[in-house]
């Protein structure tokens, strides 16, 4: 199940402690599934989609990271899957954590089951752990960036509405707003550009 391309060997690394290494990690992974597919009467390992066997699976991705300190890398491979499945797999864990009940007292119970198992894995691996760092990174980039676009958007949005809601009135008015001490610096900058966008048009119209 391990694709051994994934293991870089430098010079000073043993290879056949890097196979037992493996062997050592998977054997841990089956165990942790093994108890979730008794607890929970679903298959973690299934390719499809049914709700039961996804939950399952996302309670072995809890529980490596909990129990083996696996990183999100090392745990894709047992799955045949890449990080980001398995990262998304653990922010849907946290929402049904919270909310659903037979989920949550599933997780209980699994971890009641391996609790006093032995686990042999429970190596840091140096270089996974820099890829994670930098996959992590750069997805918290690109969602700080979506979140910033999503601002800039509905600020866009916003001073479009105000806008329209202060066009109506009458410039005078809208003079002695802006003029007005207890009017607050972003509302004097909307009037202001609402007022000038009134002048502009009455000028075209003449």
């Amino acid at each position: 199940m391990f694709n051994l391309a994934f293991i870089k060997v430098n010079n000073s690394t043993n290879p056949i402690q890097i196979i037992m290494k493996i062997k050592s990690v998977n054997h841990d992974i089956d165990i942790i599934c093994d108890a979730v597919a008794v607890v929970t009467k679903a298959n973690p390992m299934a390719r499809d989609r049914v709700r039961e066997n996804v939950d399952a699976r996302r309670i072995v991705y809890k529980v490596c990271r909990e129990m083996l300190n696996l990183t999100y890398i090392r745990i894709a491979r047992y799955f045949d899957k890449n990080h980001a499945s398995v990262l998304h797999g653990l922010k849907h864990f946290d929402a049904l954590f919270e909310t659903d009940r037979d989920f949550r007292n599933n997780y209980n119970a699994v971890v009641e089951v391996i609790g006093s198992v032995e686990f042999d894995s429970n190596i840091i691996d140096s270089q996974d752990i820099l890829v994670d760092y930098v996959n992590l990174k750069s997805e918290t980039m690109d969602i700080k960036q979506k979140y910033e676009m999503l601002l800039r958007s509905l600020s866009i949005k916003v001073d479009e509405k105000l806008d329209q809601l202060f066009m109506p009135i009458h410039n005078d008015l809208l003079h002695k707003l802006i003029q007005d001490d207890n009017c607050s610096r972003d509302l004097k900058k909307t009037l202001g550009n609402v007022l000038q966008i009134k002048i502009k048009n009455t000028n075209l119209t003449f």
